[in-house]
């Protein structure tokens, strides 16, 4: 997309229109403005002397991975206290990512194997499928694992546009709770469903995980 801009704008530099300068001008401004604003969204707060509400941040989708991480690895000690190994299954190829890479202990095992896991499916949907390590079902039976699945971000009530920029309390509806998966709860021989949970930065919800703890892997 850049090298298309470049090739452009120097033809219409080139062919002298008056219009062009101020409309380039304007679209790069616009441009460094939007971006701004995306990689630094407390940059909206401090013109409306108060932040945004995390479920409505530009930045909500890379931000708190670090938080959640670690609210789903304590989970994971909890339960591997209770005396057998414990890990942990995403419900999703991108969380699987976030917790691989923010999880401390996760990282250093993957040369003898993964500690997260993306849950386990019959056919291709993603690239851990190709991946004979992460084939959990083979390498963890017996052990638990901690099921980790997002669940709906709270919903404003209408006019929370006012009400944040007059400082006022802002209504949230609590979306239904999700189920855990069949599937994944016919490879356990049992689940206890841990709840949802927020995961903040400050006052700010940017996220909610679902945990349920899944007992002797099939």
């Amino acid at each position: 997309m850049f090298c298309l801009m470049v090739a452009y704008w120097n033809e219409k530099f080139r062919s002298g229109s008056r219009h062009v300068k101020p409309l380039f001008a304007a679209g790069v401004a616009l441009g460094i403005f939007a971006i701004a604003i995306m990689y630094q969204s407390n940059l909206i707060g401090k013109l409306a002397d108060q932040p945004l509400p995390g479920e409505m941040d530009p930045s909500r989708r890379v931000s708190a991975w670090k938080v959640e991480a670690a609210l789903v690895e304590n989970a994971r000690e909890k339960l591997a206290a209770e005396g057998k190994p414990a890990f942990i299954i995403a419900g999703h190829y991108g969380i699987t990512g976030e917790y691989s890479f923010y999880i401390p202990h996760a990282s250093p095992v993957l040369k003898s194997g993964p500690l997260v896991y993306y849950a386990d499916s019959d056919e291709p949907v993603n690239q851990f499928y190709f991946w004979p390590e992460y084939n959990y079902r083979s390498q963890r039976k017996g052990q638990n694992a901690i099921f980790a699945a997002e669940a709906g971000l709270y919903q404003l009530g209408g006019g929370w546009q006012w009400k944040w920029l007059t400082h006022q309390q802002i209504d949230r509806i609590t979306p239904t709770p999700g189920a855990l998966p069949p599937r994944i709860a016919q490879e356990f021989e049992s689940a206890t469903d841990l709840g949802e949970q927020d995961v903040k930065i400050g006052d700010r919800v940017f996220h909610r995980v679902h945990l349920w703890a899944c007992y002797n892997l099939k």
